[in-house]
C-alpha cells in the first residue's frame, strides 16, 4: 500500500511554534494489512507516535532507525516480525516499545542502545534470551516479557536499578538471578508458570515489593526473610511444591491477597498471630493442601470475603475422589468473619459446624460438599443472603427447622446425604432453581415441592420410594393470561377459553436419561416437576456423553492424594512434573469410621457402556495408583481476583443450564382473523 498517505491517519496538531510547525504528531496505521512500510511514512522524521498494529508486516526496512529520529512511542502489536533491524538502536528518543504477538527470537544488540526506553513489552514472542548487556537499559521501568521461551536472564538485570514492573511469567526459566536481590525499585513481580526450582534469597531483600506471583512453578521453599512483608498487597504462590511456610507469611500486614493453593502445606502452616497482623486480608486461598488445623486468630481477619480451604480440581462427576484439605473443624470465632461473602471447604473431614454459624449474614456462596457433617446449626436459617448451598457427599439426615427461611436461595445441592424427608419450611424456598436430592433415603415425595415455582432443575434419583409411579402427586403450573377485553368481541384475545381448572397432569417418571425425546406435554399446561426431572441431567455430566446412570458415592472408597510420596521416586519422570498428573492422583484413605455410618445400602450403578475412566489418564502414574479423570488446572489471569468470581463454585456436577424455550399457547381459531 504505497498510495498511504500521511494526512489520512489521526493527526495532533494541537501543539503548534509561531511558525506553524508541528511539534507533535501521531501516525495511526492500525489493521490495513500493510505487508510493508510506505515510503511516504519513512519520510516523516518529525513522528513522535506511530503505531502499526495488526498488519501483515514481517519485517521492519533496515533504516527503519534513521527513519525517526524523534520517535517517542512505537506500537508494532500483532504481526510477524522475526527480527529488528540493527538500525533499531537509533531510536534514541524511544521510551514506550510494544512489539507483542509477533515472532521475534532475539533482539538485536543495538538494541541496549535505546537509553531513553522506559516500557518495553515483548509479549507473546518466542525471545530465547536478551541480550546480555540488557542492563544498559538504565531508564526501564516497565518490562513485560510472559509468554517467551526465556531460559536464563542475563546478570546484567541488576543494573536495572528504575524497574518497578518485571513480568517474565509462562516462560522457561529454571532459576532467578541472585542480582535480582539489588532491584530496589521493583514493585511487581511475575514469575509464574516457570520451572522455578526455587528462588533465590537475595530476592527477600527487596523492600518494595507489592504484587508477588510465584504460580505454577516447582518451589519448595520461600526465601527465610522477605523485607516486603510491610507493603506486600497481593501474594501468589500457586502450584508449587511448598510443605511450609516462613514465619513472615503470616504477619503481612497490609496484604489483600494472599494464595497457595495446591501445595502440600500440613498440620497447621500460618501462625497464631496470622489473624491478628494480617487484618486487611480479603481474598485467603488454601485450597488442596494438606492443612488440618487453622489458627485461631482467623476469626479477626475483619476484612475477610473470599475463603477457599477445598479442592482445586475441576471436576466432571467427582466419582469418590478427594483433594481438599484435612481439616476436622473450624476456629469457633469462625463466625466473626462478617464480610465473608465465598467460603469453599469441600472435600475435608468436617464432623460439625460452630452453633453461630448463621452470623455470617453476608454468606452468598457455600461449599461444604464431601466433608462427615451428620447435622447443621440450628442457626443455619439465619443466612439470610446465601444463593447457593452445597452439601453434596455428607451424612446429613435432617435440615434445620428454619432452613426455609434462606429465602434468597437458588442452587441446592444435597445429593449422597441420609436424608428421609425435608422440613415444613422447605416449601417457603420460591427462588430455589436448583435442587439435588440424588442418593439419599426419601421415601415419598415431599408435599414442598409443590410451592417451588422457580424449580428448573431436580433430580430424585437413587431414593427408597414405597409408592407407585402412579401415585406419586404431580405439580403444574397455571396458566395466565392478559384479563379479556370485552371490547375485542371479533379478535380471539376476546374470545372465551377452556377452563383452566381442567388440564390434563403429567405424572412424574422415574428417569436419569437425557431429555433427547420429546415429552408430551397437556395442550395448556406446564408441568413444573416433569420440567425439572427432565433437566436433571444438567445437575451431573459423565466422561461418557452416551451415560445415563449417576454414579453413587461410598466413602470407604474415597481415595487421596499421597503428600508423603518420595520426590526421589519421580524426580526423573516428566509425568510426575505434570500439574494435571499429580492433580488426578490419590491415595486410598484408611478411615477408622464404622461403615455402618455410611450410606452404602445402593450399590454403585456403572457409568454406561464403553466408558472407561480410569484409562483416560496415563496408568503410569509414580503413586502407583488408579489415576481419576478431572479437568486440567486452569491458570487464572491475575488481571482479577478470585473474588470477582463469586457464585462460580468450582465443582459444580453439572454443566451450564440453558432454560428450554417458552411455548405458547395456540387456540382453536386463534389466528382466522389475520389480516393476509
Amino acid at each position: 500500500m504505497e498510495n498511504v498517505e500521511i494526512v489520512n491517519p489521526s493527526v495532533d496538531k494541537k501543539n503548534l511554534d509561531s511558525d506553524g510547525a508541528t511539534l507533535s504528531l501521531t501516525l495511526s496505521l492500525e489493521s490495513l494489512d500493510l505487508t510493508t512500510i510506505p515510503s511516504s511514512v519513512l519520510e516523516a522524521r518529525y513522528l513522535k507516535e506511530l503505531y502499526l498494529d495488526y498488519n501483515d508486516l514481517r519485517e521492519l526496512p533496515s533504516i527503519f532507525g534513521q527513519c525517526f529520529p524523534n520517535l517517542v512511542k512505537l506500537s508494532a502489536v500483532g504481526n510477524e516480525l522475526r527480527k529488528l533491524p540493527d538500525s533499531f538502536g537509533d531510536l534514541c528518543k524511544l521510551c514506550d516499545l510494544y512489539i507483542n504477538e509477533n515472532c521475534l527470537e532475539t533482539l538485536p544488540d543495538t538494541f541496549c542502545q535505546l537509553e531513553s526506553l522506559q516500557n518495553l513489552s515483548v509479549v507473546g514472542n518466542s525471545l530465547k534470551a536478551f541480550p546480555d548487556d540488557f542492563g544498559k537499559l538504565k531508564c526501564l521501568r516497565q518490562l513485560e516479557a510472559d509468554e517467551n521461551e526465556l531460559k536464563v536472564l542475563p546478570d546484567s538485570f541488576g543494573q536495572l536499578l528504575m524497574l518497578t514492573k518485571l513480568e517474565v511469567g509462562t516462560n522457561d526459566l529454571q532459576s532467578l538471578p541472585n542480582i535480582i536481590g539489588k532491584l530496589d525499585s521493583l514493585q511487581v513481580l511475575n514469575v509464574s508458570n516457570n520451572k522455578l526450582l526455587d528462588v533465590p534469597e537475595e530476592l527477600g531483600d527487596l523492600c518494595n515489593l507489592t504484587q508477588v506471583d510465584l504460580s505454577s512453578n516447582r518451589i519448595s521453599f520461600l526465601p527465610k526473610h522477605f523485607n516486603s512483608m510491610s507493603c506486600i498487597r497481593k501474594i501468589y504462590v500457586d502450584v508449587n511444591e511448598l510443605k511450609e511456610l516462613p514465619d513472615w507469611f503470616s504477619n503481612m500486614v497490609h496484604a489483600e491477597e494472599m494464595s497457595v493453593k495446591d501445595n502440600h502445606l500440613t498440620k497447621a502452616p500460618l501462625l497464631e498471630s496470622f489473624g491478628h497482623m494480617c487484618k486487611k486480608v480479603r481474598v485467603l486461598d488454601l485450597g488442596g493442601n494438606f492443612i488440618s488445623e487453622l489458627p485461631k486468630s482467623i476469626g479477626h481477619l475483619e476484612n475477610l470475603e473470599f475463603l477457599h480451604l477445598g479442592s482445586v480440581i475441576d471436576e466432571l462427576e467427582r466419582r469418590n475422589f478427594q483433594n481438599g484439605n484435612w481439616l476436622y473443624k473450624v476456629p469457633e470465632n469462625f463466625s466473626q468473619l462478617a464480610k465473608l461473602r465465598e467460603v469453599h471447604m469441600d472435600e475435608n473431614q468436617l464432623t460439625e459446624l460452630p452453633e453461630d454459624f448463621g452470623n455470617l449474614t453476608a454468606l452468598e456462596f457455600l461449599d461444604l460438599g464431601q466433608n462427615m457433617l451428620h447435622d447443621l446449626p440450628s442457626t443455619f436459617g439465619n443466612l439470610c443472603s446465601l444463593k447457593t448451598c452445597l452439601l453434596s457427599k455428607n451424612h446429613l439426615q435432617l435440615l434445620p427447622s428454619n432452613f426455609g427461611d434462606l429465602s434468597n436461595l437458588v442452587d441446592l445441592r444435597l445429593d449422597n446425604n441420609q436424608m428421609a424427608e425435608l422440613p415444613e419450611s422447605f416449601h417457603q424456598l420460591i427462588q430455589l432453581k436448583t435442587l439435588d436430592l440424588f442418593n439419599n433415603l426419601l421415601t415419598e415425595i415431599p408435599g414442598a415441592l409443590a410451592s417451588l415455582i422457580s424449580l428448573t432443575r431436580l433430580d430424585l434419583d437413587e431414593n427408597k420410594f414405597t409408592i407407585s409411579e402412579d401415585d406419586i402427586p404431580s405439580i403444574w403450573f397455571k396458566v395466565k393470561y392478559a384479563p379479556l377485553d370485552p371490547d375485542k368481541k371479533d379478535n380471539w384475545r376476546g374470545r372465551r377459553r377452556q377452563n383452566l381448572l381442567d388440564i390434563n397432569i403429567i405424572k412424574i417418571t422415574s428417569t436419569t436419561e437425557y431429555p433427547e425425546s420429546k415429552v408430551e406435554e397437556p395442550k395448556y399446561g406446564h408441568n413444573a416437576y416433569q420440567s425439572a426431572v427432565a433437566r436433571s441431567w444438567s445437575i451431573w455430566k459423565s466422561h461418557d456423553s452416551t451415560a445415563t446412570k449417576r454414579e453413587v458415592f461410598h466413602r470407604q472408597e474415597v481415595r487421596r492424594r499421597n503428600h508423603y510420596a518420595s520426590d526421589s521416586e519421580h524426580e526423573d519422570d516428566d509425568w510426575a512434573g505434570s500439574t494435571e498428573a499429580l492433580e488426578c492422583l490419590s491415595i486410598v484413605s484408611s478411615s477408622s469410621k464404622s461403615s455402618t455410618d455410611l450410606n452404602t445400602s445402593n450399590p454403585s450403578t456403572p457409568c454406561g457402556d464403553g466408558e472407561d475412566w480410569d484409562h483416560e489418564l496415563e496408568t503410569d502414574s509414580p503413586y502407583n495408583v488408579t489415576p481419576v479423570y478431572c479437568h486440567p488446572q486452569k491458570i487464572r489471569s491475575r488481571g482479577a481476583s478470585p473474588i470477582d468470581h463469586t457464585f462460580v463454585p468450582d465443582d459444580l456436577h453439572g454443566v451450564p443450564f440453558v432454560k428450554a424455550p417458552v411455548e405458547n399457547v395456540v387456540e382453536e381459531g386463534q389466528f382466522d382473523d389475520v389480516d393476509e
